[in-house]
């Protein structure tokens, strides 16, 4: 990327498989593949204004993270993404049983983006940036990754850059006790 980016984002982005029909994916004969990630969508969506954005993670070497990869990196993200051999890319499944209710299930214990670490943040790509993006969910998902959006959060302060948080509270990951 030849701008330096002014917003970089940090945290999980799944590969999501979801249907557009009615009914149980037990039983339905295709899905779609796509992506979900809070943090990757804002790096899209402030790529898509013109505004230059990072994102930072870990996916599997696997062919979902490839995809998770290329999806962002085609947006126009800088993306900073390790890639883990021994761990998975998480997986997400959204299907609609009737037409008013949406079921999700998560597929992300033990996942690649589960073991980031501080380990994973690029020297001098948070601090030369404007602002630093995180969610609640990434400091769920393991010790590991909660301290890596702590140091990074520390970062940034250091720097005297704005944070963002969006809590993106998830009750099946843990409490708002836990995140606190």
């Amino acid at each position: 990327m030849s701008a330096r980016a002014r917003v970089v984002t940090v945290g999980e982005t799944m590969a999501l498989l979801r249907s557009s029909t009615i009914g149980s994916l037990a039983h339905l004969p295709s899905v779609d593949i796509s992506l979900g990630g809070a943090e990757s969508n804002l790096a899209i969506g402030l790529q898509r204004l013109g505004v230059q954005a990072a994102w930072i993670s870990r996916v599997g070497a696997d062919p979902l993270g490839t995809r998770v990869v290329r999806e962002i990196r085609g947006e126009g993200v800088e993306v900073r993404c390790a890639v883990d051999p021994e761990r998975p890319t998480g997986l997400m499944l959204k299907s609609r049983p009737t037409g008013t209710t949406t079921r999700v299930d998560y597929y992300r214990a033990g996942s690649a983006a589960s073991a980031l670490s501080p380990a994973d943040l690029p020297d001098g790509l948070i601090e030369e940036a404007e602002i630093l993006h995180v969610s609640g969910i990434t400091p769920l998902l393991s010790p590991s990754a909660r301290e890596a959006v702590r140091v990074a959060v520390e970062r940034a302060v250091a720097a005297g850059m704005t944070v963002s948080l969006d809590v993106n509270h998830r009750s099946r990951l843990g409490s708002a006790e836990h995140l606190a």
